[in-house]
């Protein structure tokens, strides 16, 4: 296509919606395919305040996608209407806060208030960095956990994840975090996946060879996922004999 013919399209499109565009012309299965190819990222976008280092942040910001992947929702209004909200439907959004001093789910309610009901409505897939800790067994961790958990259920439409890193005071391995990332959904079911992923790690090596740091982990999965199973279980749920 010449220029002048790109340039006459995209005034067609501009001026008439899409009325005499050739993309206008496709079907809308064809247009949606072309859409979700241009605005899925493949990796989680990130979501930070712009400055954590207040005491109280308002603003938050990503950096971790292109700015002209968005624009395609703002070429004309028909194509507004059209994936304005599958940019936020098809793509997982992260939530990173390092303000200790506030709740890690208050940046998500600030960027859902900024997107719009219907953008945040749409999107389907978040997580939740809740920060570092010395344990898995920490009392702060398991509150952010349950502050998430509660998040989540006011917002049922989405997938919820929670992401932690845990280092403890000593022993750490070679200053490298150990993180979990646990479903929302069932808490207590991920610690138990994850515990029996470490046994399994933990039975390739010999005993030996193995650090107390990554067996005093292991229990700690263990307990976790026995103290969020008491923690999740139904009201009333019956006692077996």
């Amino acid at each position: 296509m010449s220029t002048r013919s790109m340039a006459n399209t995209a005034t067609a499109a501009t001026k008439d919606g899409m009325a005499n565009s050739f993309f206008g012309r496709l079907m809308p299965e064809v247009r949606n395919t072309i859409y979700e190819l241009a605005l899925r990222q493949p990796e989680p976008i990130v979501v930070r305040w712009h400055d954590d280092r207040e005491d109280h942040p308002e603003d938050v910001v990503s950096n971790s996608v292109d700015k002209f992947i968005t624009a395609l929702t703002k070429t004309c209004k028909q194509i507004g209407k059209e994936c304005g909200t599958m940019f936020y439907a098809i793509n997982k959004f992260q939530f990173d806060s390092s303000a200790d001093s506030m709740p890690k789910t208050i940046i998500v309610e600030r960027f859902l208030d900024t997107i719009g009901g219907e953008n945040a409505k749409a999107m389907r897939f978040m997580i939740v960095d809740v920060g570092l800790f010395r344990s898995v067994l920490a009392h702060f961790l398991v509150y952010a956990l349950q502050e998430v958990l509660r998040f989540s259920e006011l917002n049922p439409h989405a997938k919820f994840e929670c992401r932690a890193s845990i280092r403890p005071n000593r022993l750490a391995i070679n200053g490298v975090n150990y993180g979990l990332l646990l479903e929302c959904s069932d808490v207590a079911a991920s610690f138990q996946s994850l515990a029996a992923e470490k046994e399994l790690e933990l039975g390739r090596q010999a005993a030996a060879m193995v650090s107390p740091y990554h067996w005093q982990l292991l229990q700690e999965l263990k307990e976790s996922h026995g103290i969020w199973a008491r923690l999740t279980k139904p009201v009333g749920t019956a006692k077996t004999a």
